[in-house]
């Protein structure tokens, strides 16, 4: 298979909302959600399209509908072509601001070779796919919130690259914008019959939080993964078909009835213990030490009040989850693992903000004790964005951390995928209990 050449920008503008939409405020306030999650920094998403066409062809009839639906969908997601704006007081209020002269970064890039190889399964150099994803400024005191890189390549296809800073907004937001972009591509006019809900009285804010001042480290949030390419990570994808999640969820559930106990078991469950389990013995984690795992959890449905599907910012709570490295290597780690998780989602029927008063330090704790992280989800559905030319034949998250997976639904819709980075010899580590894990399932 031919590999991946050069990328090499040919052209970088900025896309400005659509005039004459509805006003928009100057700005809005950060929520609670927003400040908690402002250190976690970018998500990076490639969409990869089949388009066998000339560089000419795709210059002339998918170019100029990106830009003028990218346009559109801006419109109605206007914090997005937004900055993040704070002063140096932690009393101070951080906002996502405009001034009507606001836009997005776009950059338009051409790589003559390597589509079909960098949208593959297989283990891939991460820095070729990093060149893929928009690396926009994040210095001075109004900061970018999200950016674009659409890059071609000629006679093959096409990756759309969105970089979106998490204070801006967590995942299910983030689709909704990709999504609605899409479909003004193929429609030519937003065709959503809900727009998005930007009212920041729906979200609590039990620690009175309204300052990312009060959060070390956003400050180099943006830049953590861009300064540098990640030389030595490879980037590969795993996938659970849906017989094999039945199969670890059979398993699962049997453990529970020989030991009299229940819990919340899950698609998503058995596939984050999976995960843990075979990411736990890659590196080679034994004794009694602690390990740790977090995810996240929509908080939308789960909150007092709860808020509507539609709202725009972020509205997720951390889930922290402990267990016994020697449980988890062991022969019920799964079940140990799926135990745990599946208690902790469990939790969250108690009201998503238990315990959130000391919420912000138990993050700072678990992330000195280097947890599996996982982010994503297949309720987002990502290989639904179609801009027009198909359905994309792979859609990849882009990072630079060897301890975080992320989770998506299949391309074919009959069960999941996990992406992950490590160096070349632990992928293959990993490759090798993944698939040997899957091979003694019971029937």
């Amino acid at each position: 298979m031919e590999s991946a050449g050069e990328v090499r920008v040919l052209e970088q503008s900025r896309i400005f909302p659509t005039m004459g939409s509805a006003a928009a405020p100057p700005s809005l306030p950060l929520t609670f959600f927003d400040v908690l999650w402002s250190t976690s920094g970018p998500v990076r998403r490639l969409f990869f399209y089949d388009f066998p066409h000339p560089a000419a062809v795709f210059a002339d009839s998918v170019l100029p509908k990106l830009k003028s639906s990218l346009s559109l969908a801006l419109a109605r997601f206007y914090p997005l072509a937004g900055n993040l704006r704070c002063s140096v007081s932690h009393d101070d209020v951080s906002e996502v601001g405009w001034t009507g002269g606001e836009s997005l970064s776009f950059v338009l890039a051409e790589c003559d070779s390597g589509f079909h190889e960098l949208s593959g399964d297989y283990a891939r150099d991460l820095s070729k796919l990093q060149r893929l994803a928009p690396r926009p400024i994040w210095s001075g005191a109004a900061k970018p919130l999200s950016a674009v890189q659409v890059t071609v390549f000629p006679d093959q296809g096409f990756t759309v690259g969105v970089w979106v800073h998490h204070v801006a907004c967590d995942g299910s937001s983030f689709m909704r914008f990709v999504k609605s972009w899409a479909s003004a591509c193929r429609a030519g006019e937003i065709v959503e019959p809900a727009p998005p809900l930007f009212d920041r009285t729906a979200i609590p804010n039990p620690l009175q939080l309204r300052s990312v001042n009060f959060i070390p480290g956003y400050e180099s949030s943006g830049t953590r993964e861009a300064s540098t390419l990640a030389s030595n990570l490879v980037t590969a994808t795993f996938a659970l078909g849906q017989d094999h999640i039945r199969r670890l969820k059979c398993w699962v559930m049997a453990k529970a009835g020989e030991r009299n106990t229940t819990f919340h078991c899950s698609t998503v469950v058995v596939t984050y213990a999976y995960a843990w389990v075979c990411l736990l013995k890659t590196l080679g984690d034994t004794g009694d030490e602690t390990a740790h795992f977090t995810f996240t959890a929509d908080a939308r449905a789960r909150l007092r009040s709860p808020v509507p599907e539609t709202y725009f910012g972020n509205c997720i709570v951390p889930c922290f989850v402990e267990v016994k490295v020697s449980d988890l290597v062991g022969e019920d780690g799964i079940f140990a693992a799926s135990e745990a998780i599946g208690k902790a989602i469990e939790d969250l029927k108690h009201g998503a903000l238990k315990g959130v008063h000391g919420m912000c330090e138990r993050w700072y704790h678990v992330t000195q004790k280097l947890p599996m992280t996982l982010m994503g989800s297949p309720k987002f559905k990502v290989y639904d964005t179609d801009f027009g030319w198909g359905r994309p034949v792979k859609v990849e998250i882009v990072m630079q951390r060897s301890r975080a997976v992320w989770l998506q639904e299949s391309r074919r819709g009959d069960g999941v995928e996990i992406g992950l980075s490590f160096e070349q010899r632990q992928m293959d580590v990993f490759g090798r209990h993944f698939l040997s894990g899957l091979k003694v399932l019971p029937e």
